[in-house]
């Protein structure tokens, strides 16, 4: 499942959540700057930003509790939230009884169906 919504209250914000399946990533303008992943954990980028960004990331729910790391961990945090998404829904429809094998390697999702 796949749904992108404004997370702020301001109409044509370019504050946007991209939820896919039970992972959603939070973005101010083009930029990554939250994933909420599969197990509810919430991290945010340390990365400081314009204050149009700091503003939009004030608005997302429960940024203040949020695991604080480097751009790029948030990225891999992302990579991989969304690999092991990807895992559990081709599992779920057990691909002819073959289970999928999800490998993250310098930053690149490889998805292959195990013979």
């Amino acid at each position: 499942m796949f749904s992108a919504t404004n997370y702020t209250s301001q109409q044509g914000s370019n504050a946007k959540r991209v939820s896919i399946g039970n992972v959603d990533l939070y973005f101010s303008y083009d930029v990554l700057v939250a994933v909420d992943d599969q197990d509810a954990n919430l991290y945010a980028t340390l990365q400081k930003y314009s204050l149009t960004t700091a503003r939009h990331m004030h608005q997302i729910t429960g940024i203040e509790k949020a695991i604080r790391v480097s751009q790029r961990d948030l990225e891999y945090i992302a990579l991989v939230s969304l690999a092991q998404e990807m895992k559990e829904q081709l599992s779920a429809e057990h691909v002819g009884g073959r289970l999928p094998k999800i490998v993250v390697k310098d930053n690149n999702v490889m998805v292959a169906i195990q013979q």
